[in-house]
């Protein structure tokens, strides 16, 4: 399949399109170890030339994405995403034809401003797959709360576009090794990426030590985008932001480093294990007391778009000791009544777990629905006579509270 006409592009030419959607840079929201380097991807994606050579190889058809649940969205951000797809529908037939013969300058610009009319902050991606479907693809270029967004824009989609597909973010590179980038001028076969694999158990992630051939004749800069186009192509930007913790670029590879198509196995079982799996951890609380914590740090905030705030439950112990931690027989209880709050919220909220410590057990739950959680913690307090109970509530999009364990 040779590329489609020079001037395939997406807004404000940022990248040049081939026969599938672009590769693009996957950017975490809160790995430390990857937020320079994709910084200083946002500043060079101008000054750095993508190239894709794809050999004629069939990709097998893209699996079915899964929505993601939302809450309602504001008034004027509904409106602005029913604008982009009535003019969407009526402008498709002009689009059609461009990414047949090339798209032009005119509609670029058009398409980019309608894109910026929905937020300045996101880009966008079209192009033919393989498989003759044209892609449209929103990315928020790892801002996560424009990933809700750009969720809501893919959902809002009409179903009688047929030969159209659109993604909320850049989706993963069907046969992504046979394809080569280019970057600087330096050709990198996405099949010759190598990457050592560190498990990360407890947040079912996967951190990196990445290499490639090309690094060699490449400044680190280019590199590193070497390194995150591969990524995005094999993973995808949504699988990424899932499952890849930390990245490092290395400049030799060695025996434990493996292929592409096993680092997309060992990503694939991750995604099928069970995501219930709680971690112990103990250690002391800021007054120097113990502290014990059992926890789900599996848990991906990208797939509970809609859970934003979160809950604290805490419930007294009457005869802790002095540091803090109660009789084993009222500690059972305690939690027997935590039990009967997770199934009281159940289908409101998620529970990540608890923290004991200072005389109290604290229960944690990220919430989707505010309001309705209120009316059943109400009702469940009847089931907690005898115990000091109190509740308190945190508006964490990002689920900061989490992440920082």
């Amino acid at each position: 399949m040779s590329p489609l006409p020079p001037g395939e592009g997406r807004g404000e030419g940022r990248a040049l399109h081939t026969a599938r959607p672009p590769l693009g840079i996957a950017r975490g929201t809160c790995d430390e170890q990857r937020a320079p380097m994709t910084s200083f991807l946002r500043t060079t994606l101008e000054r750095l030339t993508q190239r894709l050579r794809p050999q004629r190889t069939t990709p097998p058809p893209a699996p079915a994405r899964a929505v993601i649940p939302l809450r309602p969205l504001a008034p004027e951000v509904a409106e602005r995403i029913a604008a982009f797809w009535r003019w969407f529908s009526a402008e498709r037939p002009r689009f059609e034809h461009a990414v047949r013969m090339g798209l032009n300058p005119e509609l670029q610009e058009l398409l980019g401003a309608e894109v910026s009319a929905l937020h300045p902050e996101l880009h966008w991606e079209l192009g033919r797959a393989r498989d003759g479907v044209i892609d449209l693809s929103l990315t928020a270029e790892g801002n996560f709360p424009l990933r809700k967004l750009t969720e809501a824009w893919c959902q809002a989609a009409p179903h009688d576009l047929q030969g159209w597909r659109f993604h909320p973010a850049r989706p993963p590179t069907p046969g992504a090794t046979a394809f080569t980038l280019n970057v600087a001028g330096q050709d990198a076969a996405i099949a010759d990426l190598r990457c050592a694999l560190e498990p990360d158990d407890a947040r079912a992630r996967l951190n990196l030590r990445v290499w490639h051939p090309a690094f060699a004749a490449l400044e680190p800069e280019a590199r590193s985008m070497v390194a995150f186009l591969s990524l995005d192509a094999l993973l995808g930007e949504d699988d990424v932001e899932r499952w890849v913790g930390g990245i490092q670029l290395v400049e030799e590879a060695a025996e434990a480093f493996v292929p592409p198509a096993e680092l997309q196995a060992r990503v694939a079982a991750l995604a099928a294990a069970p995501r219930d799996t709680f971690s112990f951890l103990q250690g002391k609380n800021p007054q120097g007391r113990a502290a014990m914590a059992t926890l789900n740090l599996a848990l991906k905030r990208l797939d509970h778009l809609a859970y934003e705030d979160q809950l604290v439950v805490t419930i007294a112990y009457r005869n802790a000791d002095a540091q803090g931690i109660p009789p084993a027989e009222e500690h059972q209880a305690a939690q027997a009544l935590e039990d009967t709050l997770v199934e009281s919220l159940a289908g409101l909220a998620l529970h990540y777990g608890h923290v004991v410590s200072g005389g109290r057990l604290e229960v944690l739950f990220y919430v989707a629905d505010k309001r309705a959680a209120e009316g059943k913690l109400a009702a469940w307090r009847g089931r907690a006579q005898g115990w000091q109970v109190q509740r308190t509530w945190h508006h964490d999009p990002e689920w900061k509270a989490l992440l920082k364990w």
